[in-house]
């Protein structure tokens, strides 16, 4: 499940993904928002998003509880954003990903999500999915040298006799 890679740490040199802490399954609503705010998304997106006013999400930073719908927008919204992590999409790459006009009929994700949670998901699972056969593939410069030919045992020979020659 992708819920439980969640972690609050940096980058490691194995390019792990860094997560935000309010993108955890079980973050507190301010949390929430923040990570989502961490992304680039406005105070006005995110309430839209979850189907709710400005101050109600200003609300929920200073401690106060969604009703039971908002918060399950606002769970969709978080797990949206942990995929979009997860594919190496994170901060503002998330935020911008959710602007983007990548589905059918030219429509954001940011504007469907509230009626169509599902479709979005997918549409950011399929990202993951995409980053990670990225990430599978050898770079061209393997590739390429793996497909090239090793050097006849004579061709090694005339280049060993070079360089003495020429050394």
């Amino acid at each position: 499940m992708v819920d439980s890679r969640a972690r609050q740490h940096k980058p490691s040199s194995q390019g792990d993904p860094w997560v935000h802490p309010g993108l955890a399954p079980t973050a507190a609503t301010a949390l929430r928002v923040e990570a989502a705010l961490a992304t680039g998304l406005t105070i006005p997106e995110v309430a839209g998003a979850v189907g709710t006013t400005p101050p109600a999400v200003r609300d929920w930073q200073q401690g106060a509880q969604p009703r039971p719908a908002a918060r399950q927008r606002l769970d969709d919204l978080r797990r949206v954003l942990l995929i979009l992590a997860l594919a190496g999409e994170g901060g503002g790459a998330s935020g911008e990903w959710m602007r983007s006009r990548l589905l059918e009929r030219n429509r954001r994700p940011l504007d469907v999500i509230g009626t169509n949670p599902i479709e979005i998901l997918a549409a950011a699972e399929e990202t993951r999915r995409r980053a990670e056969a990225d990430d599978q593939q050898e770079p061209l410069t393997t590739i390429a040298l793996r497909a090239a030919p090793a050097p006849s045992g004579r061709r090694r020979e005339d280049e060993r006799r070079a360089g003495k020659r020429s050394g």
